[in-house]
């Protein structure tokens, strides 16, 4: 067997190492959804023969209709994969990298080779479920057997976890939900933190690897997952986290934040695990604030509009960062603050060219909040108090011309002519009196 120990320093940090992609791409919320060994419901010793022997009959029985018949063992999808899915689970198994990841997470035999003499092996694929655990949960104190058990039980854990998750999306859940969940989590990530540190388990995957036997799979591949597993774990409920906050439910996503805080000490770990599942985010808000700084250049008049656009995505990151850091954390607050710039600059330019007022410190007040950077808060909070001046001189302007209408609705140069009032019933006699005498 030829050498395939890998040369590097294997004590760097390799979540910045590009040969632990596969353990980084497979590790989001679909991570059993996605599982090779799930989806076909073999034994993660599986022979290529075994593999191509039952993918093909998969299929078979899925053009026929009859594919739920052949997923029987426990946690089996459904509904159940198709024929395309079945396809894209064949391929997972021709690169050795994704597939000794896909072994890592799931359920190992006590003696690799072996599994269809190992008693909990034959209950899961039986769809025996409690039979597998309760051995397995006996083991796990075994000095001898307590590794592969504790594997097993830590992948129980975290596979019922992520179903419960899955299942209870978009609905509310009860606090008496919320905390079997969390408890579920931390049943799973307290046997991962252990494991990490167990070198019974990662010279099992070495043993493994060499097994396997293929040429593009060095044995030093084991190090460099151990290496990368905390931020893998944690990129998982950063996802999660993230997902939570989306749809408006923080209580959920701070019991990810939690569980981050209390099972990865690392803060750099935690850093580059929320820099990973929001890179996406970041990149849309970025090109889309180049997009409106050019536009609103073009069109001023729409340039209140164009910010407006960026107010939603900036304030969705801002929750992020806040629920997951301290503001003084997190150095990507500098790519926020550009963006509340340019719609300030946005603002500006929308002023000067419509002239509404109103318009331009509503935006203004729903920027404030999202700004960390001093300079750039005192310079909206300007910006506000001259537009609050210019509507405070608009309207003394109004009350003025309105005075002013009123006035000049009056005609000028008139001749006011006073009422005519009755004579006296008096000075009516005496007028007689006068009349007479004259006659």
């Amino acid at each position: 067997m030829e050498d395939r120990s890998d040369s590097r320093d294997e004590t760097k940090p390799s979540w910045k190492d590009p040969e632990c992609k596969a353990l980084m791409e497979s590790a989001t919320t679909a991570l059993f959804r996605n599982n090779a060994f799930r989806i076909t419901g073999l034994a993660v010793d599986a022979t290529t023969r075994d593999i191509h022997k039952h993918a093909d009959r998969l299929r078979i029985m899925e053009e026929l209709g009859q594919g739920e018949c052949c997923h029987n063992s426990v946690f089996a999808l459904r509904p159940p994969p198709t024929v395309d899915q079945i396809r894209q689970t064949i391929q997972r198994f021709s690169d050795p990298e994704t597939r000794i990841i896909d072994e890592f997470f799931w359920f190992w035999p006590e003696e690799f080779g072996n599994s269809r003499a190992d008693p909990a092996i034959h209950a899961l694929l039986s769809g025996d479920c409690d039979t597998a655990s309760k051995i397995w949960t006996a083991r796990e104190s075994n000095p001898a057997s307590g590794t592969t058990a504790m594997h097993n039980v830590a992948v129980v854990w975290h596979l019922t976890a992520l179903e419960r998750a899955h299942y209870t999306e978009g609905t509310e859940i009860t606090p008496s939900q919320q905390g079997i969940l969390d408890e579920t989590w931390r049943q799973a990530m307290k046997r991962w933190h252990h494991l990490m540190q167990d070198d019974a388990l990662w010279e099992k995957i070495s043993a493994r690897i060499h097994q396997i036997d293929d040429p593009r799979l060095p044995t030093g591949f084991s190090q460099r997952m151990r290496h990368a597993l905390p931020l893998a774990l944690a990129k998982m409920h950063a996802e999660l986290a993230l997902n939570y906050i989306d749809q408006g439910r923080l209580d959920l996503a701070k019991m990810h934040v939690h569980l981050l805080r209390d099972f990865v000490k690392s803060a750099e770990v935690m850093r580059i695990a929320v820099d990973l599942v929001l890179a996406s985010a970041k990149r849309r808000l970025q090109e889309s604030t180049l997009r409106v700084r050019n536009e609103a250049r073009q069109s001023p008049e729409k340039a209140d509009q164009l910010a407006g656009s960026l107010v939603a995505p900036t304030l969705f990151l801002v929750e992020v960062v806040e629920i997951f850091f301290d503001e003084t954390d997190y150095v990507g607050w500098e790519q926020l603050n550009e963006t509340v710039s340019v719609c300030t600059d946005c603002a500006i330019l929308f002023q000067r060219k419509t002239g509404k007022n109103e318009v331009f410190v509503d935006l203004l007040r729903r920027l404030q909040p999202l700004s960390t950077d001093e300079a750039l808060g005192n310079r909206i909070a300007e910006a506000i108090g001259v537009g609050k001046k210019n509507i405070e001189i608009s309207l003394q302007e109004k009350q003025a011309q309105r005075k002013k209408a009123a006035s000049s609705a009056r005609p000028m140069n008139t001749v006011e002519v006073l009422p005519i009032k009755k004579p006296s019933w008096l000075t009516r006699m005496k007028n007689k009196i006068l009349n007479r005498t004259t006659k």
